[in-house]
């Protein structure tokens, strides 16, 4: 054990900048259909790693939140839940029938020997991603990480709660079971990401393909920041 930190029980990875990289063909998807139903153009962009909304850096945000913004602005109030939710489902749709897998994304290099590793190791492997659940079903099953994972919509995506740490802690709370939390790792790129983390318990690990600085993931509280996600490999060893 290092620093009286338990056995782990899970991992939780988010998806992008994370487990892949220019993963994100779902922002034009989702500002495609937003663009229709408020009938303006709606411009989602990303900048390196980085989203933009309008010309707002979104990092960290949630699909979800993406659409209640958006709809907010267009309708003068808060969208109800099912106003919400008829969105993306149109804009889940549309994304699956307009994915062609080369433009899925990059998973990491070595993130699949990484994947089998921790498996083998009897650790479970999550999502805790901004993505709604059939999103990023469809991007990985793309470039063949799909089998790693489950996707139940109300464990750490971002199909109807629009504040991550809420996602977040529900990931946690279900991969840690009776244990304690910090039993579990969640592996994220954004200051966003190691926030959630800490907030549901979790340990947070910053990785640098993404949107987010060595500094800015610290100075967010993570507990660790590594190159990549295939690093976790040598905190799970130190913590067993």
């Amino acid at each position: 054990m290092e620093d009286g930190v338990p056995g782990t029980a899970a991992v939780l990875f988010d998806i992008d900048g994370t487990l892949m990289v220019r993963s994100s063909p779902h922002l034009a998807v989702i500002a495609d259909t937003l663009s229709d139903r408020v009938g303006r153009r709606v411009t989602l962009v990303i900048e390196g790693e980085r989203p933009h909304l309008d010309g707002r850096d979104i990092s960290g945000w949630v699909d979800v939140q993406i659409v209640r913004d958006v709809l907010s602005g267009h309708l003068g109030r808060a969208p109800t839940r099912g106003e919400a939710d008829d969105v993306m489902r149109d804009y889940a749709a549309r994304f699956r029938a307009t994915l062609h897998p080369d433009d899925a994304g990059t998973p990491v290099a070595g993130i699949e020997p990484t994947l089998v590793r921790l498996r083998a190791m009897g650790i479970g492997l999550g999502l805790v991603t901004g993505n709604a659940s059939e999103i990023a079903r469809a991007k990985l099953e793309a470039v063949g990480l799909a089998d790693y994972f489950s996707f139940d919509r109300d464990l750490g995506f971002g199909d109807w709660r629009d504040d991550r740490a809420a996602s977040v802690e529900a990931a946690v709370v279900t991969a840690c079971g009776p244990g304690p939390r910090a039993s579990v790792m969640t592996v994220g790129d954004t200051t966003a990401d190691v926030r959630a983390a800490s907030a549901a318990g979790a340990l947070g690990i910053g990785v640098l393909t993404g949107a987010s600085t060595a500094d800015e993931l610290a100075a967010a509280g993570a507990w660790r920041v590594v190159p990549s996600a295939t690093d976790v490999l040598g905190l799970v060893r130190a913590v067993r």
